[in-house]
């Protein structure tokens, strides 16, 4: 309410100015300047070089004997006169001029240094406070947390400032944002939960509300769900694979499922691990930190009820990637009552289709994102062989390579279409006449 205030004020303040200063705006617009200034100037021009030529032609008949001295300073006197007031003149407008631009110039800064005055304090962001309150989802009831954290996502994750032992009612002190989005992560019987918080969206908006929910740990194996997706993009040397496990915790009442125990397969001799956890609540992947086991790594973390997206991204040297699966394990491969296991593969690029041992693979037509295939795992090792296809780049512009022309052939083409269209900028440029030409100045 109090910035709403504050701008209504400055509304008022600028009307206030803009009428004051508006006989001035208007008697400076320099419209008589340009009416009868421009035309003043052309005049003076034109005498100036009217008596120039003048003096120059009696100067010529003085040195070729046609007039004597008494006679050409007679009559090069007045002309010389003349010129001097010309000059003088002109000398007097171009003054005239510079006071007036200045005298122009002035109400219109004024202006702008009083709007923006009187702006900046309307226009700096207030402070906003952070304030709600923390649920227990598994009992329904207020809660307290180990701790309290409010971040801000600029240039990275900065702590703002930690509360110890909060809840279940909690505010933080007003900070300045500057449009960037704020977090709030609660550590709850050693697990992570995070709430995002936009931006302010009014003016004079002092406090941004968010609850936050924790959970109890203790979800049940048969309340838990894993369904695994594989992309696997063809890189010049070796592949980029990434696991993908959609995680669904249908646990009721809500609890956290650690999944600390699990063995997720990857190959001994991966490269670039990157693990990441993200759930549907919040949308923003959270970077894990893997343990490296015999067949693969383990990760500690619990996943709360709902949706979770576990990301396992690494690079191998080679185009083959041999992806062997625990059979044993039946929570990971999710198998029962006859079902058989299954991953729905992704490649990149479209060409580089894979060769598959061990398993049968089915073509799909998954929308916005194109063709793929569901592989059903006959073995417990089902071999990805990359032998022919495109060489998919990341990022094409920081490549070293040039993933557009990878061929002779392409280049061909390349060098084949620069030359016509060079040719055909020739011919419309010897078309259309058009010449440039210098200055002799």
């Amino acid at each position: 309410m109090t910035q709403l205030i504050g701008i209504l004020s400055v509304i008022a303040i600028l009307i206030l100015i803009a009428f004051l200063f508006w006989p001035v705006l208007r008697n400076s617009s320099g419209n008589d300047f340009y009416r009868t200034g421009i035309t003043k100037k052309k005049e003076r021009q034109t005498r100036e070089e009217f008596l120039l030529r003048r003096i120059a032609d009696l100067d010529l008949d003085r040195d070729s004997g046609k007039l004597s001295a008494e006679e050409h300073a007679e009559l090069i006197r007045p002309l010389r006169e003349e010129l001097d007031a010309v000059v003088g003149a002109a000398r007097a407008d171009a003054g005239k001029n510079d006071s007036r631009d200045q005298r122009s110039r002035a109400p219109v800064a004024l202006l702008f240094l009083f709007a923006g005055m009187a702006l900046a304090p309307a226009l700096h962001a207030a402070p906003v406070a952070v304030e709600g309150r923390i649920i227990n989802g598994t009992t329904g009831q207020p809660a307290r947390v180990e701790q309290l954290e409010l971040l801000k996502i600029q240039e990275g994750m900065q702590v703002v400032e930690t509360l110890k032992a909060a809840g279940p009612n909690f505010r933080f002190t007003p900070i300045e944002q500057a449009g960037a989005p704020l977090l709030v992560r609660a550590t709850y019987a050693g697990d992570s939960f995070i709430s995002v918080i936009p931006p302010v969206e009014r003016p004079g908006q002092e406090a941004l509300q968010t609850d936050l929910t924790v959970y109890d740990r203790g979800a049940r194996i048969d309340d838990i769900e894993f369904h695994s997706g594989l992309q696997i993009s063809r890189l010049r040397e070796g592949l980029d694979v990434t696991l993908v496990y959609a995680i669904n915790n249908n646990s009721k009442p809500g609890r956290s499922f650690d999944i600390s125990d699990l063995t997720f397969p990857v190959p001994a001799d991966a490269k670039e691990l990157r693990v990441s956890v993200a759930h549907q609540s919040g949308g923003m992947p959270v970077t894990l930190e893997p343990e490296t086991v015999t067949g693969g790594i383990r990760l500690k973390r619990a996943l709360r009820p709902g949706m979770s997206e576990l990301s396992i991204r690494f690079v191998t040297d080679t185009h083959v990637f041999k992806d062997r699966v625990d059979f044993t394990k039946d929570l990971l491969v999710n198998r029962g009552d006859g079902r058989p296991f299954f991953r729905v593969l992704m490649w990149r690029p479209a060409d580089a289709i894979p060769a598959i041992t061990g398993g049968k693979g089915t073509e799909l037509n998954i929308p916005n994102l194109g063709k793929a295939m569901q592989v059903v795992y006959d073995e417990d090792e089902v071999v990805y062989e990359f032998k022919a296809g495109g060489i998919w780049f990341e990022n094409p512009m920081a490549s070293d390579e040039n993933p557009i022309f990878d061929h002779p052939w392409k280049s061909g083409i390349g060098v084949l279409l620069g030359l016509t269209i060079l040719l055909l900028f020739l011919s419309i440029l010897t078309g259309s006449k058009f010449r440039l030409t210098r200055d002799e100045k």
